[in-house]
């Protein structure tokens, strides 16, 4: 599988390889195998290499994949964004507030999940609840219902979960 992951021509293959590898062997960091996969010639498999990293190793992955925050990349930004999403602190908060201002459509919608995912895990309740206004005002300026009914759904499960945070 991590030979795959590596050397396979189809670039689908190394990058469910990478998945396959990291969710059931123990990676060996003592080897240059992520750096291979962060120069790979997949944007996928990077960001994919990426996400794992931080898995692996929050600290040094969570570091790495801020480095990556204004990459014109698509898929690199996704896995930024997941990243941050799950390991991120107050100190990322202007990320995801950037990203509410630039993007649209469906991509808004992912982003809304990762936010509200962001924003939930996070002890500092005033980042959290800046964050809801910060969601609020953008559904305030939304036009496209199906974006809108997501962003709303978003702020919902955030409320359940801050409300199981401070115990109301």
């Amino acid at each position: 599988i991590k030979n795959l992951s590596l050397s396979h021509p189809n670039a689908n293959v190394r990058l469910q390889a990478l998945s396959i590898y990291a969710e059931n062997f123990d990676f060996d960091l003592s080897t240059d195998y992520f750096q291979q996969i962060f120069n790979d010639s997949s944007y996928q498999v990077i960001g994919e290499g990426l996400y794992q990293f931080t898995n692996f190793n929050s600290t040094d992955g969570l570091a790495m994949v801020r480095e990556y925050k204004s990459s014109p990349i698509k898929s690199i930004q996704l896995a930024v964004t997941e990243v941050l999403a799950e390991y991120g602190d107050p100190t990322d908060d202007p990320f995801f507030v950037n990203k509410l201002n630039e993007l649209k459509g469906y991509s808004l919608v992912q982003l809304y999940e990762l936010y509200q995912t962001y924003l939930g895990r996070l002890e500092d309740l005033n980042t959290a609840e800046m964050g809801v206004e910060n969601i609020q005002d953008k559904l305030l300026q939304q036009d496209t219902w199906w974006v809108k009914i997501y962003g709303v759904n978003a702020l919902i499960r955030l409320q359940e979960q801050k409300a199981v945070l401070v115990g109301a």
